[in-house]
């Protein structure tokens, strides 16, 4: 995990991305992120909250919430990320079960 300067937060934003052609089409995440030291707001009308985790170990939480086809997620680090793959959990207040998604960091 890179060190940011103190007071400033990463954010990372994923959108829905459709790679292939034909019958072999399929959507993937395209996640970007930058660092700001300005506040962030968030306007949602679902209240989601985001758990990043590996083998039952929590690295980081936060919330998403969703601007038209964009998803914009802020986690807060728990402990160092390493490389591998983790399962991004989402969980809406009050709905349906909670989303899992596997990501590769590194």
């Amino acid at each position: 995990m890179l060190l940011k300067p103190a007071g400033q937060v990463e954010l990372v934003t994923c959108t829905p991305v459709t790679t292939g052609a034909g019958r072999h089409r399929k959507t993937v995440q395209k996640c970007t992120s930058k660092l700001t030291s300005s506040p962030v707001k968030f306007t949602t009308a679902v209240a989601i909250a985001a758990v990043l985790s590996r083998d039952g170990i929590v690295y980081a939480t936060g919330s998403a919430g969703r601007s038209g086809a964009r998803t914009r997620l802020l986690l807060t680090p728990r402990r160092a990320l390493g490389r591998g793959r983790y399962t991004l959990t989402l969980i809406r207040k009050g709905k349906r079960a909670p989303v899992n998604e596997t990501i590769a960091i590194g």
